[in-house]
């Protein structure tokens, strides 16, 4: 019985109207363009959205720079039309050593006193490096760390500053050969903001701090990075922007992270443990709501200092490693022996001719009379590989590490 009603279906189905397929094909022709049109408007909204989200990047940049520049204004930093942009605004300068125990304002330009060498700490990046906001050397999150470190470790601290306001991950390999030229222990960076107003591709931007943190190790100097911070606490930010920029923040800090410890850096998420601290807080910010205030950049230090002291700790062991060998055991590390050149240039001459030039002879006794029979048979020379090798030389890992 079932079986007869499945075969029943089968043949209607067979002696269906052939004009209700068409019009089941038809309707499927008309939704076409009507889903068509609902791309369309989808592609429509997401352009509208962005250019919106371009204009207010634009008026926002634009608020920022002119409060930046009334407050520096106010504050007497710069005289009235002077400055039209941040990076016109020059911060304190607080460059220079400081000593254990010092009294605030007290720093000095010196190297320490005679027979102590002061540990060198240089900061890097952004205009959150060079402390922008601040009013007062006193204030610079720099002067704060190497107060902290020369307080902690008994140790006078040399501090040199070579970040700039407005900068980018771009400009980092600039800012490394300056802190490698001037001979620094310890390096910490702080980049990331401008990396976002710029639209820089978060990948990119970590690809360029990875190589700046890994110059810098190669370079047997400690490195401290502090990533991009929480744009979602940034008020003046307006939405959607604020929603985009937290996102592309939160992306490029993860990015950062990753490439600094590949590098070999240590790593600060200021993000996590700084920017949540800061919403709803308008004292923690600068006049302009997008810069750290000084008591900004003091809760910042206080999250960085762990970092920056186990740095200056590893810095402070590799100088005890160097000084407790004998003057005479560096010396000779430094500086290989000259039968181990001379060795090394004949196998170096061996070498570039096939391994077919034999070292020199040794030369023969005075009292010795050369008789015929005495003379070198062809296997009696020595042969290529007796040569001086090159791992007889000093290797690199040999000398004296910074």
């Amino acid at each position: 019985m079932v079986g007869n009603r499945e075969q029943g279906n089968r043949e209607q189905g067979r002696h269906q109207d052939p004009g209700q397929g068409r019009a089941t094909a038809g309707g499927r022709h008309a939704a076409t363009p009507a889903a068509a049109a609902a791309v369309t408007a989808v592609i429509g909204a997401a352009a509208l959205a962005w250019t919106t989200m371009q204009r207010q990047a634009k008026a926002t940049s634009t608020a920022i720079e002119e409060a930046a520049v009334n407050a520096a204004v106010a504050a007497g930093a710069i005289p009235p039309g002077s400055a039209t942009a941040l990076g016109d605004i020059p911060p304190p300068n607080g460059d220079g050593t400081y000593f254990p125990g010092a009294a605030p304002g007290g720093h000095r330009t010196t190297d320490g006193e005679p027979g102590e060498r002061a540990l060198s700490l240089v900061l890097l990046g952004d205009s959150t490096a060079v402390g922008y906001g601040c009013e007062l050397p006193d204030e610079l999150p720099g002067v704060l760390l190497s107060r902290e470190v020369a307080d902690e470790l008994g140790r006078p601290v040399r501090l040199l500053t070579v970040g700039r306001v407005g900068a980018t991950s771009n400009e980092l390999i600039g800012q490394v050969r300056r802190a490698a030229a001037a001979g620094v222990d310890v390096a910490v960076i702080v980049i990331g903001a401008n990396d976002i107003t710029g639209q820089v591709p978060p990948h990119r931007a970590a690809v360029r701090l990875g190589a700046a943190v890994a110059a810098l190790r190669r370079q047997h100097i400690e490195v401290v990075v502090a990533t991009c911070p929480d744009f979602g606490v940034i008020a003046p930010i307006p939405q959607p922007l604020r929603t985009l920029v937290t996102r592309w923040s939160h992306r490029l800090a993860g990015a950062q992270a990753r490439a600094v410890t590949a590098a070999g850096g240590a790593v600060v998420p200021i993000g996590r443990l700084v920017s949540p601290g800061f919403r709803g807080r308008p004292d923690l910010f600068f006049a302009d709501g997008f810069h750290p205030s000084a008591a900004g950049y003091a809760r910042a230090v206080a999250a960085m200092r762990p970092a920056v002291l186990d740095a200056a700790r590893t810095a402070l062991r590799r100088w005890a490693g160097r000084l407790s060998r004998p003057a005479d055991q560096r010396r000779r590390q430094r500086q290989p022996s000259l039968a181990a050149r001379s060795a090394s240039s004949r196998s170096a001459a061996a070498a570039a001719a096939g391994g077919l030039v034999p070292p020199a002879p040794p030369r023969a006794s005075r009292s010795s009379t050369a008789s015929p029979s005495s003379t070198a048979s062809p296997s009696s020379t020595a042969s290529p590989s007796s040569t001086a090798s090159p791992s007889s030389t000093a290797s690199p890992s040999s000398t004296a590490s910074r």
